[in-house]
């Protein structure tokens, strides 16, 4: 199956999950799609957004700051494998327990934050498509899965080099 990661700020017991930006959870996966968890982290730990041209939109859908509302604090990338020797500074959680202490909800996941952000700035649609997951015993599970929709218009000039 191999291993899958979030995006963990260790301070604000805070995550990003990369399924809600419609990405899989795989480095590899994570690394080769855009927009992706590397423009989320962009967006959460630019510090000196809003002084010149040039600069991110603040989209305020839920009332909180979102660009730099990471900067300065300890980020890590973190996955469902992870050893306690993997990050050597003192934490408020062992670092093999972190990937699950997100998962049960324990850390809050502001994905549903950044995700106005990059819509906006990179000229994408985030759709999201509800899904049933059938179980063995013929219950289920219903979940939203995550799509991304270019726009026709949209520029995105950081892919024209």
């Amino acid at each position: 199956m191999g291993q899958y990661h979030y995006l963990v700020n260790l301070d604000k017991r805070e995550f990003i999950n990369p399924h809600r930006l419609a990405v899989g959870l795989k480095a590899c996966e994570q690394l080769g799609s855009f927009p992706s968890t590397p423009q989320a982290l962009f967006v959460l730990l630019v510090c000196s957004n809003g002084r010149g041209g040039g600069d991110l939109t603040e989209t305020r859908g839920f009332g909180e700051r979102i660009i730099g509302r990471w900067a300065g604090d300890r980020i890590a990338v973190v996955g469902d494998y992870a050893e306690n020797y993997d990050i050597k500074a003192p934490l408020h959680d062992p670092v093999s327990a972190i990937y699950d202490l997100c998962y049960e909800g324990r850390y809050r996941e502001i994905s549903a934050l950044v995700r106005p952000v990059l819509a906006a700035e990179l000229g994408v649609e985030y759709v999201a498509e509800p899904r049933v997951f059938r179980n063995a015993d013929g219950s289920e599970e219903r979940y939203e899965s995550w799509r991304i929709r270019c726009a026709e218009e949209a520029e995105l000039s950081v892919l024209d080099g």
